[in-house]
């Protein structure tokens, strides 16, 4: 007996720093990729269309209670725990190390840098619009990075992979609306799958046209050398779980998220009915 807990004290004694140490990385790597300062920003602008979703919903009748049910729904503690629980286990410690070796560097922090100042500065509508015109500028003008940008959302799936979250968002909203009676008797799940996939050529447009936008403020600074090393990342195995992973985190996050909010806007229209 002596020897067996000996055994697992030895093998606990093993075990315990390299829990550690794989937390300490999860943590660097969160840091890196600015992690926070992205779900600041999709908050902000889950409360804005929260608010304008409120408007729509209730006749512009949006009150103090429904603002309080964003404000919960839309809490970015909340996120941040929800998109880690989900980010953390998705990642080999292989796949870790090397989204670390990638990004852990001058070149990988000024990836994620550019990336973070366009996805704010694009949230404004005037920004938006003027980077829109720009890109169809550069498009008529045959820009040489356009294909480059193409390579690279062909290379990481971004399309598909936005379009999927996007149209399961709107499911799980629907849904939660439907369970909590708010939604008329014909509105079932294949009905509801049936309007989704309706809308999917338009999601798709948009999404295409949305991304092409955001990466080329995004990757303009980038020189040819740079963003072949960015395409490249995409490529391995270690990029491609990487990049599932994160697609993988947020889409759990934001699932979440419409499920509240299609509770929370039934629980308010019910409500009213009354």
């Amino acid at each position: 007996m002596r020897s067996v807990m000996l055994a697992i004290v030895f093998v606990l004694g093993i075990v315990g720093p390299v829990v550690a140490e794989r937390e300490a990385d999860l943590n660097r790597l969160s840091e890196i990729l600015l992690v926070d300062d992205m779900i600041e920003i999709l908050s902000d602008e889950g409360m804005q269309y929260g608010e304008t979703l409120g408007m729509e919903l209730f006749d512009g009748r949006g009150d103090a209670d429904w603002e309080r049910r964003l404000t919960a729904i839309y809490a970015q503690d909340r996120m941040k725990a929800e998109f880690r629980a989900s980010f953390d286990p998705l990642l080999s410690d292989e796949t870790l190390a090397a989204a670390l070796a990638f990004f852990n560097t001058p070149f990988g922090e000024k990836l994620v840098r550019l990336e973070m100042s366009a996805r704010l500065a694009i949230s404004d509508p005037d920004v938006n619009a003027a980077s829109e015109a720009r890109l169809k500028a550069m498009i008529r003008n045959n820009d040489p990075l356009l294909p480059r940008i193409r390579e690279y959302i062909k290379v990481y799936d971004l399309i598909d992979m936005n379009v999927a979250s996007s149209m399961n968002e709107t499911f799980e909203f629907l849904s939660a609306m439907g369970d909590m009676g708010a939604l008329t008797d014909d509105m079932t799940e294949s009905a509801i799958l049936a309007d989704v996939w309706q809308d999917e050529p338009q999601i798709r447009a948009d999404t295409t046209e949305w991304l092409m936008t955001y990466l080329t403020m995004s990757y303009s600074p980038l020189s040819e050398d740079e963003m072949t090393k960015n395409i490249a990342f995409g490529r391995t195995d270690a990029g491609r779980q990487f990049n599932n992973a994160m697609f993988k985190a947020f889409g759990d996050v934001y699932a979440e998220i419409s499920r509240k909010l299609g509770r929370a806007a039934a629980g308010y229209i019910l409500s009213e009915d009354i």
